[in-house]
């Protein structure tokens, strides 16, 4: 199979109208936030003689109401059964991987400077796979101390007690 890369005018191509993976709002919110954040990173997966996208159904729909009239992708040259098998089968891998989330979580601790959308998705993705911040562990009650008593305070100044 003999892959193209090219950049093509979003005119040029059009979502797969049997696509059966579906986008919730949800879905498409993460995808503008990773478009906003990162831009294109990755080819549409694109069906060379009939201009259907094959893989990134969502990421073309998500750069059209962006305003893009461009983009990359992969042009692939192959029967339409073919096509339709690899679209897919890219969707079905991606279904069966799981996260590490010792890693996940150590990852996304380690993660600034980010737009306020793509925060929200990784926030939403450490809460949907149950990770807390690496490092926290509730204290037992005697590391805690005694919530009802008050520790002294000493004035660096005069070294009176409260």
């Amino acid at each position: 199979m003999v892959i193209e890369y090219r950049t093509v005018k979003l005119s040029e191509i059009h979502e797969d109208p049997a696509n059966a993976r579906l986008h919730p709002d949800e879905n498409l919110a993460d995808i503008r936030a990773s478009l906003k954040e990162f831009g294109q990173v990755e080819p549409l997966i694109v069906h060379k003689a009939t201009g259907k996208v094959i893989g990134g159904n969502g990421r073309l729909k998500v750069m059209r109401s962006m305003g893009w009239e461009e983009c990359g992708v992969a042009l692939v040259d192959m029967d339409n059964m073919k096509a339709t098998a690899l679209g897919i089968a890219l969707n079905r891998a991606g279904e069966r991987a799981e996260w590490d989330k010792e890693t996940l979580a150590k990852l996304l601790a380690e993660i600034d400077d980010v737009s306020e959308e793509l925060e929200a998705s990784l926030k939403e993705l450490e809460e949907q796979e149950g990770i807390t911040p690496p490092d926290f562990q509730p204290a037992t009650i005697d590391e805690q101390g005694q919530l009802d008593q008050k520790a002294p305070t000493i004035c660096p100044k005069c070294g009176h007690e409260f």
